[in-house]
């Protein structure tokens, strides 16, 4: 019998305090197109005459390597990042990087969270923003299919995601090539 109420008070103490081997979890998830845009200040444009400006065989700028990165995505397995590196443009003395992933990940820091219906484990949780999505907070991402730099103007982007062509403009940014 006392072995009972023992048992029974361990489980009442188990489900008041919960679990001493707590495991956070970190769930990478998606940002809207038109919220990175609002943050960032970067004008993003569908309204483009010519789609072909998103294909891989446009004529992109010399002075500017664009390329797709993050291959891997453990959430979606697709390509949902991509990488803008310009040489000295206009004299310029430094070179110039642009990565998707990180520019996401300083406007977007990562959020905590508690699971509001684990009544046991009070661990908690964390949201990582790390690529583009259709709904916030989504874990399913939309892919980035192309990206070129406009040939004469390096502050023109044209990044083809989930099949849609964007234009951005990053003149009256923080991530002006040409300043």
């Amino acid at each position: 019998m006392k072995r009972t109420y023992i048992l029974i008070f361990s489980l009442f103490l188990l489900l008041l305090t919960g679990c001493s081997d707590c495991d956070s979890d970190y769930d990478t998830v998606g940002v809207r197109i038109d919220d990175f845009a609002l943050r960032t200040g970067i004008v993003i444009n569908t309204n483009i005459p010519d789609i072909s400006v998103c294909d891989s065989t446009y004529v992109t700028n010399t002075n500017c390597n664009a390329k797709l990165n993050n291959q891997s995505s453990k959430a979606a397995g697709i390509s949902k990042g991509f990488a803008i590196q310009c040489a000295n443009i206009n004299n310029n003395s430094s070179s110039y990087l642009f990565d998707l992933e990180q520019t996401i990940q300083l406007y977007f820091p990562m959020e905590s969270y508690k699971e509001k219906d684990d009544l046991i484990e009070k661990c908690t949780n964390y949201w990582i923003y790390d690529f583009f999505s259709t709904v916030y907070k989504s874990g399913r991402a939309l892919s980035i299919d192309n990206v070129n730099v406009d040939a004469e103007n390096a502050n023109i982007w044209y990044v083809s995601i989930g099949g849609t062509c964007y234009q951005w403009d990053v003149t009256n940014s923080n991530y002006a090539v040409v300043k």
